[in-house]
């Protein structure tokens, strides 16, 4: 079976990813994040923390679901849970927030829900950028293209 990767919500500060399947990678972008009308002049500045995540991992003991970003596993995810750090325990998952999330799925299957809390300084909408009449705003420094 292969991997399926679907966003489920998408607010300005919210997003909700869903992984599922097995033997594959599904990844999620700062694109993935992103409404139709935001602009981000970096992407190194844009941020996506991990506030929540459920899983279900068929084969767990084997082959546990792994959470990746920059290549380095911050998550090695067995059996069946919810992990709801802000809500219940007031942190979040901020290891490379910058980077992308890589879900890596085990052989016999699995599903992933990953809620994240979007953000940094490099992320404006068209609105912010764009004044009515046509001119940048002086408070906007990056370099549009």
């Amino acid at each position: 079976m292969a991997v399926t990767t679907t966003v489920l919500k998408k607010t300005r500060q919210q997003v909700v990813f869903k992984v599922h399947g097995s033997g594959a990678d599904g990844t999620f972008t700062y694109l993935d994040a992103m409404l139709p009308d935001e602009y981000v002049p970096d992407p190194a500045n844009v941020v996506m923390n991990i506030t929540n995540i459920v899983f279900n991992a068929t084969d767990s003991t084997a082959a546990p679901i792994l959470v990746k970003r920059d290549g380095t596993t911050i998550m090695s995810l067995n059996g069946t849970d919810n992990w709801a750090f802000s809500q219940a325990y007031g942190f979040a998952e901020t290891s490379n927030n910058n980077a992308d999330i890589v879900v890596t799925m085990p052989a016999n299957a699995g599903t992933v829900y990953i809620t994240v809390s979007k953000g940094g300084k490099g992320v404006y909408t068209v609105a912010n950028v764009v004044q009515q009449n046509g001119f940048v705003s002086p408070n906007f420094n990056a370099n549009v293209k």
